[in-house]
């Protein structure tokens, strides 16, 4: 099963979870890190690392902006690692006509390492014959 389990039903999780969080100490990420809760980078400072995580699970899902956001950042390649390829389908119908690769690792009826290495082949395609 696919699905984004966000919800105000697991709000009474979001306390415990922050306070867990904030007991940790992330460091910034060295390539940008989007989120799809609020469709921004996640900042460099720990605490703001916690807060962002621990809204996750309550937040809505703006999954179109985050594409928007990274595209207009420069990525062209989306790679979906995890079960199906209902993301990749979205990344495509956001993007349309722009130039940009999408690419799916878990291909119904496929391998698992066949699907990787048909992924390669598709992000490398002059390397990979």
């Amino acid at each position: 099963m696919s699905a984004a389990f966000r919800s105000p039903l697991v709000q009474d999780a979001a306390g415990p979870l922050h306070s867990y969080l904030r007991e940790l100490e992330f460091t910034a990420p060295k390539v940008p890190v989007y989120a799809n809760s609020d469709a921004a980078v996640y900042p460099a400072a720990s605490a703001g690392i916690a807060e962002r995580i621990a809204r996750q699970p309550v937040s809505p899902v703006r999954f179109a902006d985050q594409v928007t956001l990274m595209y207009d950042d420069g990525v062209r390649t989306f790679v979906e690692v995890g079960p199906g390829s209902v993301l990749t389908g979205l990344v495509r119908a956001n993007l349309g006509h722009r130039e940009h690769t999408a690419i799916a690792l878990d291909q119904q009826g496929k391998n698992g390492l066949t699907a990787l290495h048909d992924g390669i082949a598709r992000r490398f395609p002059g390397v990979c014959r």
